[in-house]
C-alpha cells in the first residue's frame, strides 16, 4: 500500500510524545497475513526476506517477559535485534460471547414485548400561580416495573410550549428530586404543553398528542408521566433464557484460570463488559496479584441468590465474583471429565458451582435425570479423577445440542474449552460423549468437526466471522462462542454492543448484514440504560450511567466477560529510536492498546514507523525492511474479512481502513483524551440554551430537549480524494 504524506494542524508543541501527528514515515507499507497470532510470530522470529518488521497482536504470557525477561522475546541476550514495547493492561476484552436470538437446546431466550403507551395524565389541583399563568408537578412512572430504579437518578423531565399548529418553542428542564422521579415546574405562561423526558421513552415525534398538558390560567396541576424503558425492542428476555446464561457462568473460574499456566497471571480479571483502563470503579475480580481488585456491589453479587435458594434453602448463598461461589484451584486433570486436548490450566469449576449451574438449568427446564436425583447429586459426581460411565446429570432433549464456536487463540481455546468441558458435563455426554463412542453429544463443536460433531474443532477468525459477525440475516447457527473485543477509552462499550438497535431486525430494527450487537442482546432496560448513557449531558453522568448499566448486564447476562490482557508488543530493533523528547518518532505503544491492530497506537505506529539506519542488526536476517527504508512490513495476525468502514468489524480490517479513511481529528495515543485538527483546520462549538433540539428524528424513541449545540468544522484547503477530487463541504 503506498501513501501520501500528511500533517496535522495546531498540534501543541509542549506535549511530548514518541508519535507525531503526521506522516507516513514509510512510503510504502506490506500487509502480510497469517492464519493465527502463533503463525505470525513464527514468522517474525523466523526473519529474513519472508520476516515482518511489526507484529500486531501483543505477545504470549510466556513470551512477553513480563513475569521474567530471561527467555524471553524480550531477552536482550537471545533476541538483541528485538524491540518489546512497555507492558500495560489492554483496552480490550476476551469473553463468552452468548446468542441470545438461538433457542438453548430447545429452549427459547427472547419472547415478544409490546411497548407500553406513553402518556400523560393531568389533575387539577388548587389555585397557586397568578392569572395568566400555571405549573404542573409531574411523577414518573416506568409501566414496565412500576419500581424506582437507577435511572430516575440522572433522567430529567422537560416541559415545552406548544403553539398553534404544533410549533415548538421555549422549554425548561429539571433534573429529578432525589432520584425519585419528581419534577416540579415553576408557574409558566398558561397554555399547551409536551412533557418529554431524557431517559425514559417519549411520545412518538408524528403524535406527540398524549403527552401534551393544558395549563389552566391562575392554576396548579399534578400529572403523571406514564412510561417504559427507552427502547424500541420488539423482544425482550425469557426468564429461562436468563437461567441457561446464569448456568453459564459458574462453569468457569475465571480468577484461577488468568493464574494458570496459559496467562501467568498477566490479565485483569474482569466480571464486566469494560476493561480496566476505562476507568470503572467496580466489576473487576479478586485474588489475581498486581492488579484491581474492586468487585461488584454486593446486590449485584447476590442478585442470582434467590433463585439458588429457591431449588436449595441450605445453600449459602455468597458469591466471591459475579457468579463464583468457590474460587479453588481445579485443573484439567484434577476431574475426571476434562480429557479433551492437551489443556492443564486452572479454572475447572467448583462443586459449589457444579451445583449452582445445575440448579440454573434445572430452573430454566431441563431435571435431573435419573429421577429422584437432585443437583447435589449431579455435583457429587463431578467429583474424583475416575471416569464414570453413567451419573446424574441435567436432561439432554433428544436431538438437540449446543453449537459452540471455540477460537483457536491459545488463551480463548482453553477458556473455551473448560466452558465445553462443563456443559458436556453437565448433560450428561462427558468427554464428548466418550461412554456413547462420541456419537451423542451436547456440544457440538462446528462445521469442521464430522458428523454429529463430537469431535474437537477449533477455528481461525475468517473460518468464522461470516456465521459469528455477518449473522445479521441468519442468527441460527451459532450458541457461544469464544471472543474477543477492542474498545475506545471512553466507557461506551455497551451501547455499541449491546444495544437492540445493532441487532439487525431481531429485536425490531433495520436490517443489516453485518451487526456489532451480533449476541442479539434484545435487553430493554439494558438499551434504556445505554441509550441514557451514550446521549448523557456530561461525560461525569455518562460514566456513572455506564457503570449502572454494567450491572444490568451482569444480572441478566448478556455474555460472560473473562479478562483484559496485560499486553506487551513486539517490533524489530530497527524501527526503535529510543524514546526521549528528540528522537525521532517510530514505534508508538498507545496506552492501552501498544501497536495491536485497528487502535489508535496501531494508526499512530503505522505513520510513523520506519528503518534507523544507524542500526546494525546483529544478524541480518533480522534488518529492517529487507529493502529500502521507505518499506514497511506489517504482520497480521488473522486475515481481514472487508475493507468497508460500514461493515469491517476486527482490527485487522481498520488497519488498512485508518489509513484509507480518513478522520476530522487525530487522536493523541498516549493520552486518548486529546485530539488533533487532522482533516480540518480548526473547529468552534457555541451553545443555545433556549433553541429546542429533537433527539433520534424520525425514530419511536424521538423527542424534545431544550438546548442545542451548533458545532463549525473548517476543512483544510488542500484535501483530496484519492481521485484527485477536492474535498469540500458539499463534496
Amino acid at each position: 500500500m503506498g501513501l501520501h504524506r500528511a500533517h496535522a494542524f495546531n498540534q501543541d508543541p509542549a506535549i511530548v510524545t514518541t508519535g507525531l501527528p503526521f506522516g507516513p514515515g514509510a512510503d510504502k507499507i506490506i500487509f502480510q497475513y497469517y492464519p493465527d497470532p502463533t503463525v505470525m510470530f513464527n514468522a517474525f522470529t523466523t526473519g529474513g526476506s519472508n520476516g515482518i518488521d511489526i507484529t500486531d497482536w501483543p505477545m504470549f504470557p510466556s513470551d512477553s517477559g513480563i513475569t521474567s525477561q530471561t527467555g524471553s522475546f524480550c531477552d536482550p541476550a537471545l533476541h538483541p535485534d528485538f524491540y518489546c514495547g512497555a507492558p500495560d493492561v489492554n483496552l480490550g476484552l476476551f469473553q463468552v460471547d452468548m446468542n441470545h436470538d438461538k433457542s438453548f437446546l430447545g429452549v427459547d431466550q427472547l419472547t415478544s414485548r409490546v411497548p407500553p403507551t406513553v402518556s400523560v395524565s393531568l389533575t387539577a389541583g388548587p389555585a397557586g400561580c397568578s392569572t395568566g399563568f400555571g405549573s404542573v408537578s409531574v411523577q414518573l412512572q416506568n409501566q414496565e416495573t412500576n419500581v424506582v430504579d437507577q435511572l430516575f437518578a440522572v433522567n430529567n423531565m422537560t416541559l415545552t410550549q406548544v403553539l398553534s399548529g404544533g410549533v415548538l418553542t421555549g422549554s425548561t428542564t429539571l433534573s429529578g428530586t432525589s432520584g425519585t422521579g419528581q419534577y416540579s415546574f415553576p408557574c409558566v405562561v398558561a397554555g399547551a404543553y409536551l412533557l418529554s423526558n431524557s431517559a425514559y421513552a417519549n411520545c412518538p415525534g408524528s403524535s406527540p398528542a398524549p403527552c401534551e398538558v393544558l395549563l389552566g390560567s391562575a392554576a396548579t396541576n399534578n400529572a403523571v408521566f406514564h412510561s417504559g424503558w427507552n427502547s424500541g425492542s420488539t423482544q425482550k428476555y425469557t426468564q429461562a433464557g436468563i437461567y441457561i446464561r446464569e448456568a453459564i457462568r459458574h462453569l468457569l473460574d475465571k480468577p484461577q484460570f488468568i493464574l494458570g499456566q496459559t496467562l501467568q497471571g498477566q490479565a485483569q480479571c474482569s466480571d464486566i463488559y469494560a476493561a480496566a483502563p476505562q476507568g470503572f470503579k467496580s466489576g473487576f475480580c479478586s485474588i489475581v496479584p498486581g492488579f484491581i481488585t474492586s468487585p461488584l456491589p454486593a446486590d449485584v453479587l447476590k442478585a442470582e441468590c434467590p433463585a439458588l435458594v429457591s431449588v436449595n434453602p441450605t445453600l449459602a448463598c455468597n458469591p466471591i465474583d459475579a457468579y463464583l461461589l468457590n474460587e479453588t484451584a481445579i485443573g484439567q486433570t484434577s476431574v475426571w471429565w476434562g480429557a479433551t486436548g492437551p489443556f492443564a490450566d486452572n479454572g475447572y469449576a467448583s462443586k459449589q458451582d457444579i451445583q449452582a449451574a445445575c440448579d440454573f438449568f434445572v430452573l430454566a427446564g431441563f431435571p435431573v435425570t435419573p429421577s429422584g436425583n437432585t443437583c447435589i447429586n449431579v455435583a457429587n459426581a463431578a467429583q474424583g479423577t475416575a471416569t464414570k460411565a453413567s451419573y446424574p446429570h441435567n436432561t439432554l432433549p433428544t436431538g438437540q445440542q449446543i453449537i459452540f464456536y471455540d477460537r483457536t487463540h491459545p488463551p480463548s481455546k482453553a477458556f473455551g474449552q473448560i466452558t465445553i468441558d462443563a456443559l458436556n458435563f453437565l448433560f450428561g455426554t462427558a468427554n464428548n460423549g466418550a461412554a456413547s463412542g462420541n456419537t451423542v453429544c451436547a456440544i457440538n463443536y462446528g462445521f469442521k468437526s464430522p458428523s454429529p460433531a463430537c469431535t474437537p474443532a477449533y477455528y481461525g477468525f475468517t473460518e468464522i466471522s461470516n456465521a459469528i459477525f455477518g449473522d445479521g440475516l441468519n442468527a441460527q447457527t451459532w450458541n457461544l462462542y469464544t471472543g474477543g473485543e477492542g474498545f475506545r477509552s471512553n466507557p461506551d462499550n455497551e451501547y455499541s454492543a449491546f444495544n437492540s438497535v445493532f441487532a439487525s431486525n431481531y429485536c425490531g430494527g433495520a436490517v443489516a448484514t453485518v451487526i456489532s450487537n451480533y449476541d442479539v442482546v434484545c435487553d430493554p432496560k439494558l438499551d434504556a440504560y445505554t441509550n441514557a448513557g451514550e446521549f448523557a449531558d456530561t461525560f461525569g453522568h455518562a460514566v456513572n450511567i455506564f457503570q449502572n448499566a454494567t450491572y444490568v448486564s451482569t444480572e441478566d447476562v448478556s455474555a460472560n466477560p473473562v479478562y483484559n490482557l496485560q499486553q506487551r508488543f513486539v517490533a524489530l530493533n530497527g524501527l526503535n529510536f529510543g524514546n526521549t523528547a528528540t528522537s525521532e518518532a517510530s514505534l508508538v505503544n498507545g496506552n492501552g492498546t501498544g501497536w495491536q491492530s485497528g487502535t489508535t497506537g496501531a494508526y499512530s505506529t503505522l505513520i510513523n514507523a520506519h528503518c534507523n539506519d544507524n542500526y546494525t542488526p546483529v544478524s541480518i536476517a533480522f534488518r529492517c525492511g529487507v529493502g529500502p527504508d521507505e518499506i514497511l512490513r506489517r504482520g497480521q495476525s488473522q486475515a481481514s474479512d472487508t475493507f468497508s468502514p460500514y461493515q469491517a468489524t476486527s482490527g485487522q480490517d481498520f488497519d488498512v481502513i485508518s489509513l484509507v479513511w480518513d478522520s476530522m481529528q487525530f487522536v493523541n495515543p498516549i493520552n486518548p483524551g486529546q485530539s488533533i485538527d487532522w482533516m480540518v483546520t480548526g473547529h468552534t462549538s457555541s451553545f443555545n440554551p433556549s433553541e429546542t433540539s429533537v433527539l433520534n428524528p424520525g425514530s419511536p424513541t424521538a423527542h424534545a430537549v431544550s438546548g442545542t449545540t451548533t458545532q463549525v468544522w473548517h476543512l483544510r484547503p488542500d484535501l483530496s480524494f484519492h481521485d484527485g477530487t477536492s474535498v469540500t463541504a458539499d463534496a
